[in-house]
């Protein structure tokens, strides 16, 4: 199975008519910052809706992905559910991005399914809360062990110190 769902069939049928579709599909890597664990393992709901197609999928996936601190790869489950409507050609609304069915009366769902997946991506990532992360002069990983480094210098008093005074 891939995720590209034919709905032709669908669009002949009543307003308010489904399919549903198990799905266990393996979604290629796309981005350099991350690596596609586990394949995308879930339920896709397709319903024929006025001026198209609603898709709706609720799913499980697992990323890899580099801790901001100290760099070392670390995985991430999420769950993904999401609603997205698919417009037959020829529609015209002020909404330009909503995608549309194609003309072979297809959809395509990797697209959204890859979108999704980065917007769960923290901004942020850590492979635990308290990740020390690493030495900035030698660079070891500080969640392994201590570096033989001196401790950071203390960083000067800040420009805007002395206005603390004229304040009071």
């Amino acid at each position: 199975m891939s995720l590209i769902f034919q709905v032709g069939d669908l669009l002949k049928k009543d307003i308010g008519e489904t399919n549903e579709f198990d799905v266990k599909e393996a979604i290629p890597d796309f981005d350099p910052k991350l690596k596609i664990l586990s394949p995308l393992a879930g339920l896709i709901t397709l319903s024929h809706i006025d001026d198209g197609i609603m898709a709706q999928l609720t799913g499980d996936i697992s990323v890899e992905i580099a801790c901001a601190r100290c760099a070392n790869n670390f995985k991430i489950d999420f769950s993904l559910d999401f609603m997205q409507e698919y417009w037959v050609l020829g529609i015209v609304k002020e909404d330009v991005d909503t995608p549309r069915i194609s003309e072979k009366n297809e959809i395509d769902l990797l697209p959204r399914i890859q979108q999704e997946i980065l917007v769960r991506i923290p901004v942020k990532p850590l492979c635990q809360d308290l990740c020390k992360g690493v030495c900035p002069s030698c660079g070891q990983n500080l969640n392994i062990k201590a570096c033989p480094c001196p401790p950071e210098i203390e960083k000067p008093e800040s420009p805007f110190a002395g206005l603390k005074e004229k304040i009071k």
